[in-house]
């Protein structure tokens, strides 16, 4: 059995339910491909086509606590994440039009880092900072601070 625990504790983890009110969620923004451009507020996506694959919303500290759940094998054995072909990291991104997101999973050093943003930035190809953005590159940039 590879699941080991039913009752994760995580209350923010839930489908993300577009019509249903939720007054910690945060405002999102339009994507942006300047960092100068200004902040203009989004519609939320319908995601429901998405469960269970995705479509979900959660913080940042229940996601911080699912990863040490992973690391920990408490919620995912050591067998299924070699199953999985998981190494020392495993890394995983999701995004939406106003949202990004990203989890960092570090075994060996016992590391989760988990970056939201609520505000996509793609910066043009002639910006001199283009492929430097990016809630991915944050969380191996803060990686490589704390290792």
């Amino acid at each position: 059995m590879f699941l080991r625990s039913q009752g994760l504790n995580l209350p923010s983890l839930r489908p993300d339910i577009i019509n249903q009110a939720n007054n910690k969620r945060a405002n999102i923004y339009k994507n942006k491909n300047d960092a100068n451009d200004k902040n203009i507020p989004v519609n939320r996506d319908n995601l429901s086509w998405k469960y269970p694959g995705g479509g979900l919303e959660s913080n940042s500290i229940d996601l911080a606590k699912f990863g040490v759940k992973i690391i920990d094998g408490s919620f995912l054995s050591p067998q299924a994440r070699q199953q999985l072909g998981w190494g020392n990291v495993f890394t995983y991104s999701g995004a939406q039009t106003g949202a990004e997101s990203h989890i960092r999973l570090e075994f060996s050093q016992g590391n989760v880092i988990v970056v939201l943003s609520n505000q996509r930035i793609s910066l043009d190809e002639d910006d001199p900072n283009q492929g430097q953005e990016g809630v991915g590159r944050l969380a191996k940039t803060i990686s490589k601070l704390i290792n």
